[in-house]
């Protein structure tokens, strides 16, 4: 099965947007490079550090945001490459 992966660099303040979404794919993973993101699935946060990871189905409500006070890097992959 292919996936499709990119990096992430954000300042604080910054993510993927304000509002929760799904899309196409099965499943959406992340590794914290740098920084503190905080993830929200559904409507529960959870903050991340470096070397961290969630993984967790495209069709559940997800969000990010930076809110720490350094610069985030994450690598992001979705399975399968439907982008």
């Amino acid at each position: 099965m292919l996936s499709v992966s990119w990096t992430t660099s954000c300042r604080t303040g910054h993510g993927g947007g304000s509002k929760s979404h799904t899309h196409l794919g099965d499943e959406e993973g992340v590794l914290v490079l740098e920084g503190a993101p905080t993830i929200w699935l559904d409507a529960d946060p959870y903050t991340l550090g470096p070397g961290d990871s969630a993984t967790f189905s495209c069709q559940r409500p997800h969000r990010w945001l930076n809110d720490s006070d350094r610069t985030c890097r994450a690598l992001w992959i979705i399975t399968p490459a439907v982008y």
